[in-house]
């Protein structure tokens, strides 16, 4: 029994830690985005900003899996299915936004952070009705109140505060509660003690 608790928070913990560091990954990029665009630097951002980072992360993610012998189907495991069609639904949705966008024309490509906000926060809603938790209703309503600004108008200081809303809405909060996590692993139970 305490095997398997012991597993589910290594993947709790993991799920987190991997939270953290790909919203810095998507936090770096707009950042970046929004640097290419104001100082017109002369490079193709689609491919050393968003393909690199992209690519490099994902090599990041399946060699730490590898490192630790972790199965990624544990992380499928504790994760109700609806809720990771949830967010399938949603990356799927920003997608199409994204191609409809930059391929299409159909709308500026500076109005997606506010999109991608929008949607962020349909996601956290029905994930907060589905589990109850405070933080994803909380996450919910300030992605909700950061897609107000951004949708404002195509406004190229938009991809930074996107960022910045990464930030603040997503790594410093799954950094906290890695972070949190982390310290209660390693404090000592009752049993260790005697």
């Amino acid at each position: 029994m305490q095997i398997a608790l012991e597993t589910g928070a290594d993947t709790a913990r993991f799920r987190t830690l991997l939270t953290v560091f790909w919203g810095m990954v998507f936090a770096k990029c707009f950042v970046l985005e929004y640097a290419v665009q104001l100082y017109a630097v002369p490079i193709n951002s689609v491919i050393y900003v968003w393909t690199l980072s992209l690519t490099m992360a994902t090599v990041v993610t399946f060699i730490h899996i590898r490192a630790r012998n972790f199965n990624p189907l544990s992380l499928q495991a504790t994760t109700p299915r609806l809720i990771k069609r949830v967010w399938i639904a949603v990356f799927i949705s920003a997608l199409i936004f994204a191609v409809a966008s930059k391929t299409f024309g159909i709308f500026p490509s500076l109005l997606l952070p506010g999109l991608f906000s929008v949607m962020l926060g349909i996601g956290f809603f029905i994930q907060s009705s589905m589990i109850h938790k405070r933080i994803f209703a909380i996450a919910a309503i300030g992605w909700w109140a950061v897609a107000i600004p951004l949708l404002a108008g195509p406004y190229r200081v938009n991809l930074f505060w996107f960022g910045i809303a990464i930030l603040a809405l997503q790594v410093v909060p799954a950094s906290t509660i890695w972070l949190k996590a982390k310290l209660e692993s390693s404090s000592p139970t009752p049993r260790q003690e005697e």
